[in-house]
């Protein structure tokens, strides 16, 4: 049998215009779709993390507040209260450190006057530490920490004059 004259030997993109034609458009259609959802992913994620930044703002503020008043009447007890009063909120972890990192008050009390960059030891949160240690900062990010995402906020806030 002659392979010109049999349809299954024949190469389609070479004899046909109409194929090539339909896999260029089917081509363009995939590579458009793509950079479509790509982009659509990209924006989503950054209006995620715009987001829980503004809301970890917002919390970080709201519990600062909270420890704040017997803070600034360097009421001790009643600073470390507070802290276990929010302890059952487990989704949250609060910690205030010394400047030098060690941990002065937390909702985990396993952990009370260790470095807190030894409690979290991911590299990106111990960078973020150091700079809020060296320089006052207000900083959040989302931290992979053993493979499950987390939110963090670091904020700093100078001592006031009964912490000294």
């Amino acid at each position: 049998m002659n392979p010109a004259h049999n349809p299954l030997g024949k190469n389609p993109f070479r004899n046909a215009l109409g194929v090539k034609i339909a896999t260029a458009v089917f081509v363009c259609a995939v590579l458009v779709y793509a950079g479509i959802v790509a982009v659509d992913v990209n924006w989503f994620r950054d209006n995620l993390l715009a987001q829980l930044k503004s809301a970890s703002e917002f919390s970080a503020e709201l519990l600062q507040r909270a420890v704040e008043e017997p803070m600034r009447k360097g009421d001790d007890a009643a600073t470390r209260q507070q802290f276990e009063e929010l302890a059952p909120y487990g989704s949250i972890s609060l910690f205030m450190t010394d400047p030098k990192g060690d941990i002065t008050y937390s909702t985990r009390p396993d952990v009370l006057r260790r470095p807190l960059a030894e409690v979290i030891p991911e590299k990106s949160f111990a960078d973020m530490l150091a700079r809020s240690l060296k320089t006052p900062t207000s900083h959040s990010d989302l931290l992979h920490i053993d493979v499950a995402p987390y939110f963090a906020e670091i904020k700093t806030f100078a001592n006031g004059p009964s912490c000294h």
